[in-house]
């Protein structure tokens, strides 16, 4: 008897005699093959996925977009920058609490910065390489809340971004703050 295992439209058949092993290396298998043709990678870091989705959202023809290389950093932050970081905001509650959770060890809060190179089309459908920096502060230390509004676009060469974007980078920064502020609400 062989039993069908479908995933997205592939499919793999499993025999009820392979091992356990086989059988799980065939799924990885199948799902490894269907990640790969739908252009999506499960390994991906969740900043990585973040960056790139509000990068497609600025973008002239977010559809040429194509990833090239990439590397995260994080460094963990002290209290003074925790403390800076709140600077200038409405956001006195969240301050002080962060704080208290920074000064008795519940939260070790990180900032991780993402070098993204990548390729994409302008305007007059030329195709441009550029690089740019996402930077993401973690209260608790991990990417996994990280989502895209709050991962703030530094393109490493206006010149070159500019080329690739309608909107301006005060207007991209001033879109992302509206986000975040309507997620706070």
């Amino acid at each position: 008897m062989l039993y069908l295992l479908s995933t997205a439209g592939d499919a793999a058949v499993v025999c009820p005699h392979l091992s356990y092993l086989k059988r799980a290396s065939i799924i990885a298998s199948a799902l490894l093959a269907t990640s790969a043709l739908s252009g999506c990678n499960f390994f991906d870091p969740p900043l990585v996925t973040a960056c790139e989705e509000n990068l497609k959202g600025v973008l002239v023809k977010p559809s040429s977009y194509r990833r090239g290389d990439f590397n995260i950093t994080s460094i963990p932050v002290t209290r003074s920058e925790l403390d800076n970081y709140f600077e200038g905001t409405p956001l006195k509650t969240l301050r002080k609490e962060a704080l208290e959770r920074f000064d008795d060890g519940t939260e070790r809060p990180v900032r991780y910065m993402l070098n993204l190179q990548f390729t994409a089309d302008n305007e007059n459908a030329e195709t441009v390489t550029t690089k740019l920096a996402c930077e993401y502060f973690s209260f608790d230390g991990k990417q996994s809340s990280v989502v895209p509004f709050v991962t703030g676009l530094k393109p490493l060469d206006i010149s070159e971004f500019s080329r690739l974007t309608s909107k301006s980078l005060k207007g991209i920064a001033e879109e992302n703050l509206r986000k975040a502020a309507e997620g706070l609400q």
